[in-house]
């Protein structure tokens, strides 16, 4: 098990990589060096949201050589859409106001909402819950730091609410650096 799942540089299929990404490449390299010298183990991940957006417009391959060209190239790339195989795994095991309001809004929408899903992707990486397709155990995690924009401050908070069903104590084991 490897001490820490560095998350950075989040991107969605139909936006092209912009200064929002190079500033989370920075800020993970910058973490990933200090980690390195505190001699933590790390496993790198990149998610590429292919759920939510209708329109693809991301040249994917591009954007891998970016990231490869600023030094971070992940050990993981994830697509969002992989998150949905675990999703009911993860639905099941909550309760109360959590269980009632996700499955009305599943019914409702026909899809999971961003908090749920990045719920299920904390559980997988800190192997709370198993996909080895979608997060092999070698790169399970202790602890999680996520490189975000603060536009996703809210839907993460939301997200506490779940893992805490699933027994996680977020404020002890997840750091959110938002930008």
């Amino acid at each position: 098990m490897k001490d820490i799942s560095l998350e950075y540089c989040h991107i969605y299929t139909d936006e092209e990589p912009n200064s929002s990404h190079l500033e989370s490449l920075k800020k993970a390299r910058q973490i990933f060096e200090d980690l390195s010298m505190e001699g933590k183990t790390t496993s790198r991940v990149i998610m590429i949201d292919d759920y939510n957006p209708i329109e693809a417009t991301l040249d994917q391959e591009e954007f891998k050589k970016l990231v490869d060209r600023e030094g971070m190239h992940p050990d993981i790339y994830i697509y969002e859409a992989q998150l949905i195989r675990v999703a009911q795994h993860v639905l099941r095991r909550t309760q109360g106001r959590i269980w009632s309001q996700y499955s009305r809004y599943l019914s409702k929408h026909n899809k999971y909402p961003c908090s749920f899903l990045i719920a299920c992707w904390y559980a997988l990486r800190l192997g709370i819950i198993e996909d080895e397709s979608i997060v092999p155990k070698e790169h399970v995690c202790k602890e999680i730091i996520s490189i975000l924009p603060e536009r996703f401050v809210e839907v993460e908070m939301l997200a506490d609410a779940i893992l805490s069903q699933l027994g996680v104590n977020s404020s002890k084991i997840i750091t959110r650096v938002f930008y």
